[in-house]
């Protein structure tokens, strides 16, 4: 997994440009969050990510020593960290729900339906320990060069103000898995087996491994995290903060036209870009 040093250089160049730059990414999310704009995701990616940008390559590569390259190759990221020498892949999601995906571990769910190719759907499939250590390892392995920073946003409850966490998963996030225990979904349109992940403490499973067919149901998901989120305690243990939790009232913004909206939007990218 990628050091804490890397992600202690990610905080100090989002806390620098949180405090200098009078437009930036909560405000971009607040807005973005109520979900008027017909906007493509790379749209979106996109208008973060240019600031950002500017900020690293521009006012803090000599100072960190790290810099973000872009691609024209849209098969593979969007963006890279160059440091030192090594280039991670990075990406930044913005997800309202519950439940988003972590990984799609591609490569390894062919071998997870093999174990499973022999059971019904009424079998108990015991993961032995020498399971569970590979499942922990492959997860640790296919997010080894990733940077994917997730711009959580939640709704408080009988509110209009919506909280903001930015933050990245923390190398050691798999470390305190209690156990972990197979499943089978039989949904009717796409019954699969899936591998949950729960801890010490929690109720409910944070991690599902998702066998599907479906792509609605496959891969690696995290879920019930807004459940825990507000437990700084236990968020550290999941994630790096790099950003403080940030408090937005979206009522002002609800209650105005269609048009000032797009002008609102507008308004954001112009401070984004703006020469200094």
């Amino acid at each position: 997994m990628i050091s804490d040093l890397i992600y202690a250089y990610l905080w100090q160049v989002f806390d620098h440009i949180e405090k200098k730059h009078a437009v930036w990414i909560s405000d971009i999310i607040w807005y973005v969050s109520t979900r008027p704009f017909n906007m493509k995701w790379q749209e979106f990616q996109e208008l973060i990510v240019y600031p950002l940008k500017k900020a690293i390559n521009n006012e803090m590569s000599s100072q960190l020593g790290i810099k973000i390259d872009s691609t024209s190759d849209k098969k593979k990221t969007d963006l890279f960290l160059d440091t030192n020498n090594e280039k991670y892949n990075f990406s930044i999601k913005n997800y309202q729900t519950t439940r988003f995906q972590v990984s799609t571990m591609v490569d390894e769910l062919t071998k997870y339906e093999w174990w499973f190719s022999s059971c019904t759907h009424d079998s108990k499939f015991i993961l032995d320990e020498a399971k569970k250590a590979e499942i922990i390892h492959d997860i640790k392995k296919d997010l080894s060069d990733d940077i994917t920073i997730f711009a959580l946003t939640k709704l408080r409850k009988k509110s209009e103000k919506i909280d903001i966490y930015f933050l990245s998963l923390n190398e050691n996030f798999l470390n305190n898995v209690e156990y972990i225990e197979a499943e089978y979904a039989n949904r009717i349109k796409t019954p699969h087996w899936r591998i949950r992940f729960y801890f010490p403490g929690m109720k409910d499973h944070l991690f599902t491994l998702d066998l599907g067919k479906n792509a609605l149901n496959r891969w690696l998901w995290w879920e019930n995290w807004n459940n825990y989120i507000e437990n700084n305690e236990l968020r550290k243990k999941f994630f790096y903060d790099l950003l403080a939790v940030t408090e937005k009232d979206l009522k002002p913004f609800s209650k105005i036209s269609q048009d000032a909206k797009n002008e609102a939007l507008i308004k954001i990218i112009e401070e984004a870009i703006k020469p200094e």
